[in-house]
C-alpha cells in the first residue's frame, strides 16, 4: 500500500520537488521494520530456525523495510533541492535527472511517453530536445578536462585511465547490475525442472500444521512458477538498468 501511495505522489513530487511527502512513507517503513524485527526475535525464541521459510521471509521483510526507510531518508536529505533550472516538459521528455530516486530505478519517468505512444504513434517531435547534460559536447568537455589534467603531469597519457577515473562509478554499478541479471537468469531453467517434476509426480500432502520448511516450499510447482515469473521480471529490470547506466 505504501508503495502505491509513493507512486501516486510521483507527479506531485516531480512538479514541486518537495520530498517531504515521503516522510509518511519513512515512518510507515520504520514501523513495519520494527514490527518485523520483533516478530523475527519471537521466531528465534520459538526455535523457528533457518530451515523454515518463515525465518527468511520475516528477516527479508525486516531488512527491506529498513533499506526502504534509509533510501527515502537519502532522498529527502540529499535530493530536496530547489530546481533553479526547471525542465520544460513541453519540449523535453528525458527527465531522468529531475526525477526522484524511485522513478529513476523503476523508469517511472518514462510512463508519460509510453502512454502517449500507446494512444498515438510516436513522432520525432514527441521525443523532444535532449537535456544539455546529456549532450555529447558536455561529455567531451568532461573527458577533455581529465585528459588535460593527466597531460599536465608530463607523463604518458592513457586514455583507458582517463575513462576509468571519469566514469568508474558507472562502470562498477552497471557491471554489478549486469551480474545480478545474469545470476537471476539461472533461476528460470532450474525452476522449470522443478515444475516439470511437480507435474509428473503427485504432490505430497502434509498433515501437520507447523511452519513450512524451505525444501517443501521450493518443491511446490505453483510456488516455483511464481518464482520463475518474478525472476524473469527481475532479469529484465537489471538488464535495462545496466544498459541505461552504461550507455546513457
Amino acid at each position: 500500500m505504501s508503495w502505491i501511495v509513493c507512486q501516486l505522489l510521483y507527479s506531485k513530487i516531480q512538479s514541486v520537488m518537495n520530498y517531504r511527502f515521503l516522510v509518511v512513507n519513512i515512518v510507515f517503513y520504520f514501523a513495519c521494520g520494527g514490527l518485523q524485527l520483533l516478530r523475527f526475535m519471537i521466531h528465534v525464541q520459538m526455535d523457528i530456525g533457518y530451515q523454515y521459510v518463515r525465518f527468511y521471509t520475516t528477516l527479508l521483510t525486516c531488512v527491506l523495510c529498513f533499506v526502504l526507510s534509509f533510501t527515502l531518508i537519502y532522498i529527502v536529505v540529499n535530493e530536496m533541492k530547489p530546481n533553479h533550472n526547471p525542465i520544460n516538459f513541453e519540449f523535453e521528455t528525458y527527465v531522468h535527472d529531475s526525477s526522484t530516486w524511485y522513478s529513476r530505478v523503476t523508469f517511472f519517468w518514462l510512463v508519460p511517453l509510453l502512454r502517449l505512444g500507446y494512444n498515438t504513434p510516436l513522432e520525432l517531435e514527441n521525443l523532444g530536445q535532449l537535456p544539455a547534460r546529456e549532450k555529447s559536447s558536455v561529455q567531451y568537455e568532461k573527458f577533455r578536462a581529465l585528459y588535460n589534467a593527466k597531460k599536465s603531469e608530463n607523463k604518458p597519457v592513457s586514455l583507458w585511465r582517463c575513462y576509468l577515473e571519469g566514469y568508474w562509478g558507472s562502470f562498477v554499478l552497471g557491471g554489478i547490475l549486469k551480474l545480478c541479471g545474469d545470476c537471476v537468469g539461472v533461476v528460470a531453467p532450474v525452476g522449470i525442472s522443478v515444475v516439470v517434476q511437480y507435474v509428473q509426480d503427485p504432490p505430497v500432502k502434509y498433515s501437520r500444521i507447523d511452519a513450512v520448511t524451505v525444501s517443501e516450499f521450493l518443491s511446490n510447482g505453483y510456488v516455483m512458477a511464481v518464482i520463475v515469473f518474478i525472476s524473469s521480471i527481475a532479469q529484465g529490470s537489471f538488464s535495462q538498468a545496466s544498459t541505461h547506466i552504461l550507455n546513457v
